[in-house]
């Protein structure tokens, strides 16, 4: 698979793939930890692991994070959630519970 096509491949199913993974996940595991699962970090990789990516858009063996070394195809993959990410906040269907970090939104209603 090329660049392109797995950009377009990301443009095409981002937003069921998040929509899937805040029902279905269980955030309290390793909450506010590096492994917190509603860091972007995490939901990126998810994303490149979900749509089985090119190795340029997964962080290498020895990276931690995207960073400035990281691959342009992986910046942009996580260029792509974080904008994506805020979009959804902007519609009400998840939370920012503090900077780089989102929840499902929990609504409750009185009867």
């Amino acid at each position: 698979m090329d660049e392109e096509s797995a950009k377009q491949k990301v443009r095409q199913s981002a937003n069921l793939i998040l929509a899937q993974y805040f029902k279905t996940q269980d955030f309290s595991v390793d909450e506010y930890s590096p492994r917190d699962k509603g860091r972007i970090e995490q939901v990126t990789n998810h994303i490149a692991d979900a749509l089985d990516l090119p190795l340029s858009f997964k962080l290498s063996v020895d990276e931690h994070t995207t960073s400035k070394s990281s691959t342009p195809q992986r910046l942009w993959l996580r260029a792509y959630v974080t904008h994506t990410l805020a979009r959804l906040k902007h519609k009400g269907k998840i939370q920012r519970i503090m900077h780089g970090v989102y929840r499902p939104l929990i609504r409750t209603y009185s009867s």
